[in-house]
């Protein structure tokens, strides 16, 4: 299998699974393997291919291997503070979240807000919505994976992973 081929596959098995599943059986339970998945999995396949001794950085017109070994290394010292980034901001508090709900029993938090507007900050559009609200208008929800709501000015109800600001459901009341 050449390494386009599995670069592709990585792709589609650590983000277009997640995608159908959120748009084939839309819930709150299928969203939060969906993120389960995606965080789990996109830090370990990073993980992987940082580890792969085969991975060079090769300067296209230059060919001096101790500049090339020096570009690997600072490319692989950024690639792990992505991936530590990915793990601290994303992966410790879904995990958190989904412990507090199925080991200690607390049930998600239920907040009621109108949206002001959408930001996609981080990831793309499409993938990670940011959702500002009337009542905090600096902040809001962060709503991954998102399915073709229309957001509108209308009230909606707002299901959250307890001790985030993940929002695992968004609907209209």
């Amino acid at each position: 299998m050449s390494n386009n081929t599995k670069s592709w596959l990585y792709v589609i098995i650590v983000i277009a699974f997640p995608f159908l599943i959120v748009h084939v059986f839309p819930s709150a339970n299928s969203r939060l393997f969906s993120l389960l998945w995606v965080f789990t999995l996109a830090p370990s396949v990073m993980a992987f291919l940082l580890l792969d001794p085969n991975q060079i950085v090769h300067l296209r017109n230059y060919s001096n291997q101790t500049v090339e070994r020096c570009v690997t290394f600072v490319a692989k010292v950024i690639a792990s503070l992505l991936i530590l980034i990915v793990v601290f901001a994303f992966a410790v508090p879904i995990w958190l979240g989904v412990y507090r709900i199925y080991i200690q029993g607390q049930s998600p938090t239920i907040a009621y807000d109108t949206p002001t507007n959408l930001g996609s900050v981080v990831l793309a559009p499409g993938l990670f919505w940011y959702v500002h609200t009337t009542k905090d208008p600096s902040g809001g929800y962060a709503y991954f994976l998102p399915t073709n709501i229309p957001l509108a000015t209308t009230r909606y109800q707002f299901t959250i992973l307890p001790g985030t600001n993940f929002a695992l459901d968004v609907q209209p009341i």
